[in-house]
């Protein structure tokens, strides 16, 4: 699993859509998203893979498959001011 954005980078109220390529190839919701903010960065995320910047720092989202498989996927975010 991979997951997909078109850059890494984002200022504090913007917004990217993430998305996920897997084999086999699963439906965009198949899989649960989430934030790890290590204490730095924060943002919201929503069931489709929308992404916003709510306070600067670095994140990482987790893509989880809901297939059973429990395979999973991270993307390093950086969040400007």
């Amino acid at each position: 699993m991979t997951i997909n954005a078109d850059k890494t980078t984002i200022s504090i109220g913007e917004s990217l859509q993430l998305s996920v390529t897997s084999n086999p190839q699963l439906n965009q919701n198949q899989f649960a998203w989430s934030i790890w903010t290590n204490n730095t960065g924060n943002a919201t995320i929503d069931e489709n893979g929308l992404l916003t910047a709510t306070q600067s720092g670095t994140i990482t989202v987790i893509a989880k498959a809901l297939d059973g498989s429990l395979k999973d996927a991270t993307k390093t975010i950086t969040i400007v001011e």
